[in-house]
């Protein structure tokens, strides 16, 4: 996400500011920090699209989140404070494997190719049965998860000025920015 955002600002207005693309990334960064929680790894993990080739090839920096070492790290804390039975871990741990793998019943090209196209509750409606412990989680949050991520989408939007003074700073600014008077009708 920061590289494409990297990628953005260079092609937008203030491509030369060096000082908006640090402050938009130190705020990436920070939010990242604050929800990088192991229920959001796990949410993050069990994403079918983030595994899609489609999604993999939109930054030579994405990874798939079983090869990321810090979301693999949460994402197995989570999972051990769900399945305190090492059996039942285990078996969690083999299902993931199989859908993180494309393996078993992931490795037809249907599940493939859906990955990217779909949404990842309509993926694991149709492609999860063969894992249904992991089918039954992934239903739980994702769909939780995809909900709330909509809805702030927006408020993030219209939020950022009230909650990141140092981005509105650059953003806003006497400087010909929003708000001068020389872009109004008067």
């Amino acid at each position: 996400m920061i590289e494409k955002m990297r990628v953005a600002i260079s092609k937008g207005p203030h491509s030369g500011d060096s000082k908006f693309y640090e402050v938009v990334h130190n705020i990436l960064v920070e939010r990242w920090n604050k929800n990088n929680t192991p229920l959001h790894c796990l949410t993050h993990s069990l994403n079918s699209r983030y595994y899609s080739h489609e999604w993999l090839q939109e930054s030579p920096n994405c990874l798939p989140p079983h090869r990321d070492i810090e979301v693999s790290r949460e994402r197995k804390k989570c999972i051990e404070r769900y399945y305190s039975n090492s059996s039942e871990r285990r078996s969690v741990n083999e299902e993931f494997a199989s859908f993180s793998a494309v393996i078993d019943d992931f490795s037809d090209n249907d599940s493939m190719r859906d990955r990217g196209l779909m949404s990842p509750t309509k993926w694991w409606v149709i492609h999860g049965a063969s894992t249904p412990t992991l089918q039954s989680l992934a239903l739980s949050y994702l769909g939780t998860h995809l909900l709330l991520l909509v809805g702030a989408a927006i408020l993030e939007i219209v939020n950022l000025s009230i909650d990141e003074p140092e981005l509105e700073s650059v953003l806003f600014t006497d400087e010909g920015g929003v708000g001068d008077e020389t872009d109004m009708d008067v």
